[in-house]
């Protein structure tokens, strides 16, 4: 995006509440989101956020496993 420091004459009401007055503001909310502008999903990108994605699942499913091998080891 160009010209970041530059304040709008209008503001613009994000999804989350928040107001943004500059395009500085709406790239922190993608940011913060993990959303991403149009032109940024490239392959590559595309790719990390599958990882992400997976790593997160995978970290879900371990927590879930461990949770329920203490639930059985205490029940027994």
């Amino acid at each position: 995006m160009a010209n970041f420091s530059r304040q709008w004459t209008e503001e613009i009401k994000l999804p989350d509440g928040t107001v943004a007055t500059c395009a500085a503001d709406i790239e922190k909310y993608l940011k913060t989101s993990g959303a991403a502008p149009a032109q940024d999903y490239s392959p590559e990108y595309l790719q990390q956020r599958r990882a992400r994605n997976d790593q997160a699942r995978k970290d879900e499913l371990f927590a879930e496993f461990i949770f329920n091998y203490k639930r059985m080891i205490w029940n027994e």
